[in-house]
């Protein structure tokens, strides 16, 4: 069981692929005809259920065998202030018993009949998943719909789980610099919004909730019309259906689930307020330094997305692009250089660039380095040939997805679940191409070279013990935060 802490470097190419999806944008008409006029990556087939469920079912006959993954709109996000980690809490307690099943005996199960099964927590979605023979699909839908409903949610399995939890949180966070680091930094990105709080919870509130607001939340957010099934592997359409409305269709909606209600971010209160967090830790041996912002997500500008994802892949696809080649290799003004965009949220993603130095004394040289290569692509934008050859490098990224029984599940599930449609993933391959120069050179300008984000961009640094920051834009007597 896992949280989501996705990185670079972690299935980069479902990334490339993923990450270029949304619908609620000022270009969406233009989309019509040309998703009309489209070929879909993955020709899936869909369909809801009378109680709010739906169903995806993307054939792949390749092998018997079939990945089921049930997606609930719900993560952390959806946890009330001060009770942070439940729905992660739920992840875990999906794994004991129910009613009908014994603790421990959906994961025996599927163990025994030669399957693999588990689950992970976003801010915006809980996902359980399991691997197994397409002759085992009914009998894991119906473990799966059981535990739907059924949990057996006892103060004794409640008060276990919450320990195993709370070790979980000190193996992740407590004792990783880089958990600690990424925790404190989130808290300042995102002012004000859910997203700032970690997904496993802060450890005061894991202790604190009662087994009743266990409970309440189970019966708030879970229940079909607030899941979604993606089934890709050996089945038909048509039969998949049929065994989803056998186990899945008798549960009635579950009246509780209501939309999401997104907090504002503060107005920022003052013009070009620059904020820095460093950190040192004694575990750290090395500089590690990065400058993230808020910026449009997929789901709130669709084009957008598009050009910042495309950006991302001329910039740091590789070793061959320019973050790596001119800032490591050529200048050698850092150990690793890269930028990331992350933009598969149901509010705001977020923009940043990121580098691992020697010593603090090197990120001026650094900074000046990134400065000069962006204020470049600023002055005389990316040249037709970066741009085609990222558009052929995503689109390839589609093809092997194809070849998957895993990708295609999460990419449609994860799209989804942040209120996406099915066009938009089938499509987005056809949409892409019309993203032309003028429209991302004008992207880079907007938000990267001169951006204006809704919260103030936060550049931060961990480094080891005992070492001071003395850079051109910090003062040497400005206290500095330690972590023991």
């Amino acid at each position: 069981m896992t949280l989501i802490a996705f990185k670079k470097s972690y299935l980069w190419f479902l990334f490339l692929f993923a990450l270029c999806f949304s619908t609620i944008n000022g270009a969406q008409a233009d989309w019509a005809e040309i998703d009309e006029q489209g070929k879909p990556v993955f020709n899936a087939q869909t369909t809801t259920l009378d109680n709010g469920m739906q169903i995806v079912v993307v054939q792949n006959n390749r092998a018997p065998v079939v990945h089921h993954m049930l997606w609930y709109k719900v993560g952390a996000a959806d946890e009330e202030w001060g009770k942070g980690g439940i729905a992660h809490f739920f992840e875990h307690l999906m794994f004991r018993g129910t009613k009908n099943m014994a603790d421990g005996e959906y994961s025996k199960t599927v163990a025994s009949l030669g399957g693999r099964d588990n689950a992970f927590t976003g801010q915006d979605y809980t996902s359980y998943f399991a691997t197994i023979s397409v002759d085992y699909l009914d009998k894991i839908m119906a473990m799966e719909a059981d535990r739907m409903v059924n949990l057996d949610l006892n103060d004794e399995v409640i008060e276990t789980e919450r320990k195993v939890i709370m070790e979980e949180r000190r193996q992740r966070l407590e004792n990783d610099p880089f958990g600690r680091f990424n925790e404190k930094y989130n808290q300042i990105l995102y002012p004000n919004h859910p997203y700032g709080m970690p997904i496993i919870g802060w450890m005061h509130e894991i202790e604190g909730y009662s087994p009743d607001d266990i409970r309440a939340f189970y019966k708030t957010h879970y229940g079909p019309n607030n899941a979604i099934l993606v089934i890709v592997g050996d089945i038909a359409f048509e039969k998949a259906v049929e065994m989803a409305k056998t186990h899945y269709g008798a549960i009635p909606k579950n009246p509780n689930i209501k939309e999401r209600e997104w907090p504002a971010l503060p107005a920022n209160l003052v013009d070009d307020l620059k904020q820095k967090l460093v950190l040192n830790d004694p575990q750290i041996r090395q500089t590690y330094w990065r400058k993230n912002y808020l910026v449009p997500s997929e789901t709130m500008d669709m084009k957008r997305s598009m050009a910042l994802n495309l950006i991302d892949e001329m910039l740091s696809g590789g070793q061959a692009a320019p973050f790596y080649d001119q800032l490591v290799q050529e200048k050698k003004l850092s150990i690793s250089a890269s930028m990331s965009y992350s933009g598969m949220h149901k509010s705001w993603g977020t923009l940043g660039f990121y580098a691992t130095l020697n010593d603090p004394s090197e990120i001026d040289a650094f900074k000046a380095g990134l400065d000069e290569l962006i204020s470049n692509y600023a002055t005389n934008g990316f040249s037709d040939e970066e741009i085609e050859i990222a558009k052929e490098r995503m689109i390839a990224s589609s093809i092997f997805a194809r070849d998957s029984l895993r990708t295609p599940a999460y990419i449609f599930g994860q799209s989804l679940t942040i209120g996406l449609d099915m066009n938009d993933v089938e499509f987005w391959r056809d949409r892409i191409q019309t993203i032309d120069k003028d429209y991302i050179d004008q992207t880079f300008r907007d938000f990267i070279a001169n951006p204006t984000p809704p919260s103030p961009a936060i550049e931060a640094v961990l480094m080891p013990e005992g070492v001071r920051l003395n850079t051109s834009d910090d003062q040497t007597d400005k206290e500095e935060e330690s972590i023991q």
